[in-house]
């Protein structure tokens, strides 16, 4: 509200416009924040920040090109710039470009930078290079050495460090690294609340109301939307459909967010408690306008996939607004589903994920909510669980292209030449061919996730399927 005020009562003021653009972006409204960073670098060309954050920006909507090109506009107005050199670095390990984020980074750390962006970012692709232990000794001395590290600085170096110590199987290190980034994270969650909420959304949403509310009238059967737990399998099932010439993969689109929003907006009540009152009205409008936002990322493909793990909410709506739609629910061991997500460093949202009792919380609601939606709702849903995708990729693969009523293509099972822009946590494992590493990671862990086991309901020592531990 304050930089909303600063830019009415300065209407020429570029900072005035980049804080708008970053509180937008920060709030998870990036759509609405571009206008603002456009205006912010109209007003003041030179405005090398700008650039920089419309270019993160952009990273998320999956506008990889254009936020290259503001990296690089950043760069020649300061070449020396860690920011966006880090930044442009990002963006090509997205892209899949590792050659060049390293020929980015070679000179910096071969000066010695200690820019805690520039380790950041060399940690990111280090792996990949064969330089794992270079990149922990570079972020353990800045770990040790540099108090000026902010506690963001802090909480990215251990989630960083995490990961290659996991790369190293130095579990132990890698487990009290990731410890200590989630004990930074700020969390926010309420799990006595998020139970609550979930409990009101099975009560409202019965199957006698879901067959009494109207379903929109046009006939689209576009959409597939893969929902499941964050770090389930939904962007490998995603790379696998997107690698078909007739299927366009979206990302994590916020628009069904968005419309629980609107409708909330135009009813007077919040989601859940808005579905006794929609009408034929407006489930007509709400589902173009998402109709709307998908031809405007693809016109042509025959399905377009919206792969938002959290739309598992939202199968209710979903069935009014998209009556032909196709679901796929992706699963996964919920130790290692559970656990993947403590390790992650999500920019934002999934406050139940730094705490390993919360999660398993949420993971019992998740499939309370799940196990709800199949007794309750009549859209097609198909079940793919990770470990049977790995077991037999081919199997996997033709299994869901067939349920999206395409013909088959070969070049789904080499999903991972697919040159398509990743926005998501998962960008690094679709760029290789399936691999089996990540099927009972938890055992790696063992000794630290009884808190998580007890959460989850599962008896001490035994893994998910019942069996002794190994």
């Amino acid at each position: 509200h304050h930089m909303q005020e600063a830019a009415r009562l300065e209407p020429g003021h570029a900072e005035a416009h980049l804080g708008v653009g970053t509180v937008l972006s920060l709030m998870g409204r990036q759509q609405e924040s571009v206008p603002h960073l456009r205006e912010a670098i109209r007003l003041q060309p030179g405005f090398c920040f700008a650039y920089i954050t419309l270019a993160a920006t952009l990273m998320t909507l999956a506008e990889p090109e254009e936020a290259q090109q503001l990296c690089d506009q950043a760069l020649t107005l300061e070449p020396g710039n860690i920011e966006a050199i880090a930044l442009a670095t990002s963006i090509d390990q997205h892209m899949g470009d590792i050659d060049r984020a390293h020929e980015r980074l070679r000179p910096l750390v071969a000066a010695g930078a200690t820019d805690i962006n520039v380790a950041l970012a060399y940690g990111n692709i280090c792996s990949s290079l064969g330089e794992v232990g270079t990149g922990i000794a570079h972020m353990e001395r800045l770990l040790r050495e540099d108090r000026s590290i902010t506690a963001t600085g802090r909480l990215n170096l251990h989630f960083n460090l995490g990961k290659l110590y996991d790369r190293q199987k130095d579990y132990d290190k890698a487990f009290e690294h990731y410890r200590r980034g989630n004990k930074l994270k700020s969390s926010g969650f309420d799990p006595q609340q998020q139970t609550a909420e979930t409990d009101s959304l099975i009560a409202i949403h019965t199957r006698e109301l879901q067959d009494n509310l109207p379903r929109a009238t046009h006939g689209s059967d576009r959409p597939v939307f893969i929902v499941g737990m964050p770090r389930s399998g939904t962007s490998l099932t995603e790379q696998i459909l997107a690698s078909h010439p007739d299927i366009f993969g979206a990302g994590e689109l916020p628009d069904i967010i968005r419309i629980t929003e609107w409708l909330g907006e135009r009813t007077g009540q919040g989601y859940p408690l808005f579905a006794p009152h929609l009408t034929q009205q407006l489930v007509d409008e709400a589902a173009g306008r998402y109709l709307e936002r998908i031809a405007m990322l693809s016109s042509d493909t025959a399905r377009v996939v919206d792969k938002m793990p959290g739309n598992f909410m939202f199968l209710g709506l979903i069935e009014l607004l998209f009556p032909q739609a196709r679901i796929i629910h992706t699963r996964r061991d919920p130790l290692d589903t559970c656990l993947s997500c403590y390790f992650q460093n999500f920019s934002r949202s999934h406050a139940y994920s730094y705490d390993l009792v919360n999660l398993g919380v949420f993971y019992q609601n998740y499939e309370h909510t799940m196990q709800h939606w199949r007794e309750t709702i009549s859209l097609p849903m198909l079940e793919v669980d990770y470990e049977d995708m790995i077991a037999d990729q081919e199997a996997g693969s033709r299994r869901i292209v067939e349920f999206c009523g395409l013909p088959w293509d070969d070049r789904c099972l080499e999903f991972h030449d697919t040159g398509r822009y990743v926005a998501t946590a998962s960008y690094e494992q679709v760029r290789q061919p399936i691999y089996r590493s990540s099927v009972a990671r938890w055992k790696n862990y063992a000794a630290y996730i009884e808190p998580l086991r007890m959460a989850l309901g599962l008896p001490p020592g035994t893994d998910t399927a019942g069996n002794g531990a190994e």
